[in-house]
């Protein structure tokens, strides 16, 4: 029955949205998803206590989808990017849900999409203010010190997939893991959703992806860390004054109504400071691991601009743009 599940693991800021809405939501394209909210794999696979998994409750609640779309000639899916990890505490759980992963569902195959770390750290911290988050940059990237590490942080670690996909392959099986970049995701989704199609055993077909929302505007996510810092209580910060676990995200729905083309400028500038001090604080750190990566996945990092080596340049920015 679990032959016909695929998970896939995200990582964050890969494309996940548009996978999950647009290509497993979707009948004809072979998939399906679970009739619930996307936030009950968190209640089951995440939240659990350490002792407090039940891998068989989990199995069995599923049981009636699985068989669904086995009938179907259709492919389960399960999909959530928290399941690699949550970036901003450096991936802490990434073990354990693996394990979970693989005793509720042995025979699963695992789709992974890996993204050039330096634009991922970059994008994932705009998401970790959406969240939440209050820390400025430097902050986020250098959470707190050695001693004992008694609550989990931002760490590089992350971003080294190859450790990831390692730990998937031996807990599954090489031939059921498949990686694919997000790059290759955004300049050629046809070959991706082939990619997918073929290692589900479903028959390839095409496929094109509607455009997806923009991201919130840099200088919105500037006013907002200061609110979520200050004003409203987060799950990363509840001393802020207004006593209102919503106001935040509340707020942040204010930035659908911001005009771009007013913000635009502003927002290339705070991007550049943030590109800038991401690329000058993890100069060639990932090199290695990619380097690991593309050989046991034969996907050509180089030419997708990921780090290969430890002495790539480090451009400087306009000066008045490093505002992070």
């Amino acid at each position: 029955m679990s032959e016909h599940v695929l998970l896939h693991l995200g990582y964050h800021k890969t494309g996940s949205t548009a996978l999950q809405e647009q290509l497993f939501a979707k009948e004809e394209t072979g998939y399906a998803l679970p009739d619930e909210p996307r936030i009950d794999l968190i209640d089951r696979f995440v939240l659990p206590g350490p002792f407090e998994f039940d891998s068989a409750a989990v199995r069995a609640h599923y049981a009636p989808f699985l068989e669904r779309t086995a009938k179907a000639g259709r492919t389960a899916v399960l999909s959530h990017e928290r399941f690699s990890g949550y970036p901003p505490s450096g991936g802490f759980d990434a073990p354990l849900l693996a394990s979970r992963l693989h005793e509720t569902f042995p025979e699963a195959r695992i789709l992974i999409v890996v993204r050039e770390q330096l634009s991922s750290i970059a994008s994932m911290y705009l998401q970790y203010i959406t969240d939440g988050g209050d820390r400025r940059l430097k902050d986020y990237l250098s959470p707190h010190g050695r001693y004992l590490k008694r609550s989990p942080g931002f760490s590089p670690c992350f971003y080294r997939y190859d450790r990831l996909v390692t730990h998937y392959r031996r807990l599954f099986g090489e031939d059921r893991v498949l990686v694919v970049a997000h790059e290759t995701l955004i300049g050629d989704p046809q070959s991706v959703v082939d990619a997918i199609s073929t290692f589900c055993g479903q028959t390839p077909r095409p496929f094109r992806f509607a455009q997806q929302n923009e991201s919130r505007p840099a200088s919105f996510q500037a006013i907002q860390r200061l609110v979520n810092r200050y004003i409203a209580p987060t799950e990363f910060n509840r001393t802020a004054l207004i006593p209102h676990a919503g106001f935040a995200k509340r707020f942040g729905y204010l930035s659908r109504y911001v005009p771009r083309g007013l913000t635009r400028a502003l927002d290339a500038r705070i991007m550049a400071g943030i590109r800038y001090r991401v690329s000058q604080s993890f100069e060639g750190e990932f090199a290695a691991s990619n380097r690991r990566l593309a050989r046991m996945t034969g996907l050509d990092l180089a030419a997708l601009g990921y780090q290969t080596s430890e002495s790539q340049p480090v451009r400087s920015p306009d000066p008045l743009s490093v505002a992070a």
